[in-house]
């Protein structure tokens, strides 16, 4: 759940310059290491960033991902960080590749959802990863890299801060928990915007990825749930599908067949003003990012620099109707499911 309230922020600190907006892997890192950086600096103690483990994993992961990429002509699609090591000449049996490497499978996908295509989940129940291993040799590994910016304070921690830097990611059971890992990530991030302590226009682009990923797996997850009363929603292939659009049509194809006269009228209209915000943020979501992938790479599979229209839409505006998603996201199915609104529609054709 998001819990800010956008009345305690200063609008004026999330206005997003456009123009800064460059589709580069040096801009891409750049955006991702200012972000993890300044995590790490702002939230070394107090476990702060314990119930945020997958979400600040994959900003690690990935602003090392475009680190290794930018410094290579021929960018390939892969996103395994052995293969990208070894393309550089690095050697992928060092101690760096234990602990940089951050896969657990080769594409990285266990730092974004819980189960795997075949609806195995990723990691084993005793997986634990220390932050400030990988940070550490980071600074040290890749330093010969061009464009390689050094995380602050990293090879200067307590004991104490390992322990809070350290995440037990056997605390998430699905993908519902993975999803309020990056909420509590955006909701940290956003009150350090607004505070002046991390800067929006250096950052945006991973801020929209977390944001647009939590509802990604959000809706899968309402999906998943729904698929006990619904044989039509059941045969639905959504492991594969990162479209918002295409997963809130199967999930909005369920709620048609709800049975919403068992809900008071005052849950009718609440569950209607909810699902029209949450149609109009996530087609806005999807003009900007169709597949997951524009918030995260400057190109697409032929080198084509990815064309991102921030300027049409205000992050504030964003922001202040993101709560209400959230809202939609989490209670109705437990609204449908408290009313009796769930209707059987198992044998029903898609």
């Amino acid at each position: 759940m998001l819990f800010y309230d956008e009345a305690d922020f200063d609008q004026s600190k999330f206005n997003i310059d456009a123009r800064l907006y460059a589709p580069t892997y040096k801009y891409y890192y750049e955006q991702y290491h200012y972000l993890l950086d300044k995590l790490v600096t702002l939230c070394r103690r107090r476990y702060l960033l314990n119930a945020t483990a997958r979400g600040t994993l994959f900003l690690a992961r990935h602003a090392i991902e475009l680190l290794l990429k930018s410094n290579i002509t021929d960018i390939r699609l892969t996103h395994n960080i052995d293969q990208l090591l070894s393309e550089l000449g690095i050697d992928t049996n060092s101690i760096l590749y234990s602990n940089i490497n951050l896969d657990f499978n080769s594409e990285g996908d266990s730092l974004k959802y819980y189960f795997d295509s075949s609806g195995t989940r990723f990691l084993n129940s005793d997986t634990k990863v220390d932050l400030t291993k990988i940070l550490v040799e980071y600074n040290e590994a890749l330093t010969e890299l061009q464009y390689f910016k050094k995380i602050d304070v990293a090879n200067n921690y307590s004991r104490a801060e390992v322990c809070n830097l350290t995440f037990c990611l056997n605390e998430t059971k699905n993908d519902n928990h993975i999803a309020h890992e990056y909420e509590q990530l955006v909701d940290r991030i956003f009150r350090f915007v607004s505070t002046g302590q991390i800067n929006i226009n250096q950052c945006f682009l991973p801020v929209y990825f977390l944001i647009r990923h939590s509802i990604e797996i959000s809706l899968k997850s309402l999906i998943r749930e729904a698929r006990e009363f619904s044989d039509a929603v059941k045969k639905k292939k959504i492991d594969l599908e990162h479209s918002l659009v295409g997963l809130l049509n199967v999930y909005s194809d369920y709620l048609d067949k709800t049975d919403a006269a068992a809900l008071s009228n005052v849950l009718q209209d609440q569950l209607h003003d909810y699902r029209m915000k949450a149609e109009e943020f996530i087609d806005v979501l999807h003009e900007l990012d169709s597949d997951s992938m524009r918030f995260r790479f400057p190109t697409d599979q032929n080198n084509t620099p990815y064309q991102l229209n921030i300027s049409k839409y205000l992050f504030w505006d964003l922001l202040i109707i993101l709560k209400d998603i959230n809202v939609f996201l989490k209670f109705t199915n437990h609204v449908l499911a408290e009313s009796n609104a769930h209707v059987n529609q198992k044998d029903v054709e898609c």
